[in-house]
């Protein structure tokens, strides 16, 4: 190995051993069935196979760490990775964007952090990543970027603005989060996949336990089951965002949160393509907003498929204030929006109730009695229909377009400027030409790809004039 050549950290090889396990431990679970027959057949046991597949994966993340090293040259990374196909990673420092770091909490008394290094390329995800390095690792990187910038720029920046979520908004946040439904979701996954590899005599002894139990006793389940998974996400949220500060330093938004995984990255402002103030409806009632931003980044947040945030959870009426120091050019107050009128809300109650019509009819063929509660969606459906309605608003203001749109009783508004729009269009179906309705669909970038925001059944002649505003 040249002398220049550095390895990862040699904790390393517990965190991809770690990650190989998450990643095939799915695979392990579906082929539980096929490896017990073959350990019968061959009168091994399966925990026997399961050890020496266990052994051989983490033979191989030994392999893997071996065989990675980085180079911090005068003026460039290079990092050298891959068993079989060898690849070469080679990043100038002038084209480096910015570096995250993330630690968990076991690591933090070695000081060693994972970096994740982001460049202008058309990546969707970062250039470069070191899964365990020392923190000063970052340190040198960043020194070695900006050696040949002027004296004046080297020198410590104070930051502009800066905020910290209070411990009451954090406890509010967490407990008017709305993610215990995909917790839901993900156990129920779990548990049909568990079904499917058990004995069926285990299935049917467990049917006939639950058989015997009482209408009360199901009931007390049920709901320490939903308790438990409020918990679980009240507690997932409170350690993520936990000591949240947003600090605006220069040109960039530099922010850090978490408990058992501090994650700290940096986001330069002129990357930002939109702004976005969240709400389900239990922030609605307790006046609270979830401040994201749509931007031209490869962040390696949390929020996967989301935006990143920036500020988790504000007073309404203090959001656009409190946001303008940290993005000068988001307004200092509210927008007032225009309104669709209530004459048009049975348009989009229509639709909704329409999605239900078919699972309804479903449900009551093939699980009478049962399927007659699916009844109960319509008016869930007409609810979710006014709801998106009430919620429709937009607003061109200081070069900016602002749209708002409801669904599945989320609101989000989201603010525009002219010069970050990549696309506008608008549609119309046959009988929306003659009511003069029309959809106005607005495309973003977002990393390397694309967000759309769409509002539908506006006036016509409104999205005419966006559509003469935004080709000036």
């Amino acid at each position: 190995m040249p002398k220049s050549s550095r390895r990862l950290h040699p904790l390393a090889i517990v965190l991809m051993f770690v990650g190989s396990i998450k990643n095939w431990f799915i695979l392990g679970l579906m082929l539980f069935p096929v490896i017990s027959n073959f350990a019968k057949q061959f009168s091994f046991s399966g925990f026997f196979i399961y050890t020496i597949l266990i052994l051989l994966l983490f033979a191989y993340d030994c392999f893997r760490y071996a065989f990675f090293t980085y180079e911090i040259g005068a003026d460039s990374l290079t990092i050298n990775s891959g068993l079989i196909v060898r690849k070469h990673t080679h990043i100038p420092f002038e084209r480096i964007q910015s570096i995250e770091q993330n630690q968990w909490f076991f690591f933090k008394p070695f000081n060693l952090v994972k970096l994740s290094i982001e460049t202008a390329s058309q990546s969707d995800k970062a250039e470069a990543t070191l899964p365990l390095v020392k923190a000063t690792v970052a340190t040198e990187i960043e020194q070695r970027r900006t050696q040949d910038v002027p004296t004046e720029v080297n020198k410590v920046i104070p930051a502009l603005a800066t905020y910290q979520i209070a411990n009451r908004d954090l406890n509010l946040y967490a407990l008017t989060s709305l993610g215990i439904i995909p917790i839901f979701i993900a156990l129920s996954w779990v548990y049909n996949r568990v079904v499917d590899v058990l004995p069926s005599t285990w299935q049917t002894n467990a049917g006939q336990s639950l058989q015997k139990l009482s209408f009360a006793y199901l009931i007390i389940v049920i709901v320490v089951v939903f308790v438990i998974g409020l918990a679980f996400s009240y507690l997932n949220i409170l350690q993520k965002y936990y000591h949240f500060n947003l600090a605006r330093v220069g040109n960039r938004l530099e922010a850090e949160r978490g408990l058992f995984k501090t994650n700290h990255y940096s986001l330069p402002i002129n990357r930002i393509q939109a702004v976005s103030f969240k709400q389900n409806i239990l922030r609605q009632l307790l006046q609270l907003t979830t401040i994201t931003t749509i931007t031209a980044s490869k962040q390696d947040d949390d929020d996967k498929n989301e935006n990143i945030t920036i500020m988790p959870v504000i007073k309404d009426n203090a959001a656009f204030s409190y946001l303008h120091p940290f993005i000068n050019w988001v307004s200092l107050d509210a927008p007032k929006l225009q309104k669709l009128t209530p004459n048009r809300y049975w348009l989009f109650i229509r639709n909704s109730v329409a999605t239900v019509l078919i699972p309804i009819f479903l449900c009551l063929w093939f699980l009478r009695p049962w399927g007659w509660l699916s009844l109960l969606l319509i008016p869930w459906a007409m609810g979710q229909g006014w709801y998106s309605a009430k919620s429709t608003g937009w607003l061109i203001e200081n070069d900016q377009l602002i749209l708002q749109t409801g669904h599945w009783f989320n609101r989000s508004l989201t603010v525009i400027p002219h010069l970050n729009i990549q696309s506008l269009a608008f549609r119309q179906s046959v009988w929306m030409t003659r009511t003069h309705l029309a959809h106005l669909t607005v495309n973003v970038r977002q990393g390397n790809g694309n967000q759309e925001v769409e509002v539908r059944y506006l006036p016509e002649n409104v999205v005419r004039d966006i559509y003469k505003w935004y080709r000036q």
